[in-house]
Order: structure tokens, then C-alpha cells, then sequence
């Protein structure tokens, strides 16, 4: 995990650390070489938050701890997990041999109009958490909350609702949600901005980071997009098409691209001011 300069000025924007999503082990080692500070292991071809194989977050696990990095995995929508295919698949829940992950997230898409979504969550989190629940020297990955942009599209919690749900539940699965994420469900029909201006990303930002949280955005963003995207000051920018050849998010990442959009964040986040320092949050302890 990396570390803030401490010789930023006060009145400058922090840059956030760049999560790069990749699907295999030759992406992350490219991802890793262009700089990215975080890997995120996913399927894009299984949807926004597609679950990777666990022999495939194995392996991108495996260099992420070698680089020194933090590593999350995507582990699908909670739509995804039945009772029924619980109890036909135990393999759903997560090995042992994926303790060393940092953070694992789902998405809520599919239950926008489900009174008990919360408490679906919440079940689904600790199913899935409980092939490693380990030894007193390892523990489980903490949580990312995930907030869809165009969330009518998702069928999803709207964004207030899962800001909420975060902030005021206190039982123990809630306690290990150390940030939230925001994205595109939709990856054909529009960006980040084009679903949420930067005045609601900023508010949501505003509260997740007030309570000690990290707050990381994506949502096929662009090198075009970082002026706006620092006005809302987010901890993470994380992406995939971005970083891809021809900018297709089904394609591989490409190390020279992951290094120039590193050098486009700090630049971009230097020029921007702040009226106060932004906490960065559980990546940097």
C-alpha cells in the first residue's frame, strides 16, 4: 500500500491512487508497469461487476502481494446468489486461499424495488465471507459498497439509499465496509457525468469520506473527464477501457497506457485546489 506525499500542499487537490481492473496475470503484470496502485481482479465479460474464476483472482492475488499492492475482486451482483444456488454450489463462497484480498464488492443491481435489499446484502457478504474466516494472524477482505450512477437503468438502490444503508448500519458486516464505489452498470450507454453530475458525486463523496471511508469512482472514465473528476476529489479513480487497447474494455490493458493516465491524475489533480486536505482513507495505513 502506498502513501500520500506529505510534502502536497494544503491547498491542493490530493491525487487519488488508480485502480486498474484486469482479468488475468499478464494484465496485472502490465497494469503493475505502468503504475497502477491497486488491482482489481474481474470478468467484463460476465457484466459491470462480473466474478472472476477463484483460480484466476489466485493468480492476480499472487502478484499483487509480490508488487506490494492492494488487490480486489469483483464477486458479481447479489441478484446472482439464491438460497437455492447456495445450497446446490457451496464452492460460491470464498477459499481460503483468497484471504490475502484486501476488499471484494457486489452490486445491487436487480433489486431496486426489493423492500429487504439491505438485508440481502448483508446476508450475502457474510455467505460469501465464510470459507475464510481464518486463524487470529488472517482475516477476511473488508467490503466495498457499490453505488450504480445510472441505477434506474440497474434496477438498483438509488445512491442516497446505499450512502444510508453504509452509514447508518452498525452490525458487524457493515463495521467491514471500508469504502464505496461508484460506476456505470451500463457500459453501452454512457459515462460517468452522463448519469450524475459532479455536484451529487461530490456530496456522496463528501459523506462516505466524513465517516472515515474511502470513496473511489469509475464508470468508463476518460482522461477527458479528470478536470471534473477532481472537483469531487475521490480517494480512487479506477478503470479498465481507459487503459485497454483502443480504449475496449474487452480488450488487454496496455502498460503505456496505465503510465500515461497515471501521469494525466497527477497532473490534473495538482492544478486543482481544495478548501480542505481529503482523507485518503484505508489504502494508506
Amino acid at each position: 500500500m502506498t502513501e500520500s506525499s506529505s510534502e502536497t500542499p494544503r491547498n491542493e487537490v490530493p491525487s487519488p491512487q488508480l485502480l486498474v481492473s484486469v482479468r488475468s496475470a499478464s494484465e496485472a503484470s502490465d497494469a503493475l508497469a505502468g503504475g497502477c496502485q491497486i488491482l482489481d481482479v474481474k470478468d467484463p465479460s460476465r457484466g459491470s461487476l462480473g466474478r472472476a474464476d477463484n483460480s484466476v483472482v489466485e493468480q492476480i492475488l499472487r502478484a499483487g502481494i509480490a508488487a506490494g499492492v492492494s488487490v480486489s475482486a469483483a464477486l458479481g451482483e447479489v441478484a446472482d446468489y439464491s438460497t437455492s444456488q447456495n445450497v446446490e454450489n457451496p464452492n460460491l463462497s470464498l477459499p481460503e486461499s483468497l484471504a490475502g484480498l484486501s476488499f471484494t464488492k457486489l452490486g445491487l443491481a436487480g433489486l431496486g424495488h426489493d423492500g429487504n435489499w439491505s438485508a440481502r446484502w448483508h446476508d450475502t457478504m457474510s455467505y460469501l465471507a465464510g470459507g475464510i474466516r481464518l486463524s487470529d494472524e488472517k482475516s477476511s477482505p473488508d467490503w466495498v459498497a457499490v453505488i450504480y450512477a445510472d441505477w434506474q437503468a440497474a434496477d438498483a438502490p438509488a445512491p442516497d439509499e446505499v450512502v444510508d444503508c453504509v452509514l447508518s448500519s452498525s452490525d458487524s458486516t457493515s463495521n467491514r465496509i471500508a469504502g464505496v464505489l461508484i460506476d456505470t452498470w451500463s457500459k453501452k450507454s454512457g459515462r460517468l457525468f452522463d448519469s450524475l453530475p459532479v455536484e451529487k458525486l461530490r456530496e456522496l463523496a463528501e459523506s462516505v469520506q466524513q465517516s472515515g471511508r474511502f470513496f473511489a469512482a469509475a464508470g468508463r472514465l476518460t482522461s477527458n473527464m479528470l478536470p471534473e473528476l477532481a472537483l469531487a476529489r475521490p480517494d480512487i479513480v479506477a478503470v479498465r477501457s481507459a487503459v485497454c487497447r483502443n480504449e475496449d474494455r474487452k480488450s488487454s490493458v496496455d502498460a503505456n497506457a496505465v503510465r500515461t493516465l497515471r501521469a494525466e491524475i497527477d497532473q490534473t489533480f495538482a492544478a486543482g485546489t481544495a478548501s480542505k486536505d481529503l482523507p485518503i482513507g484505508a489504502f494508506n495505513d
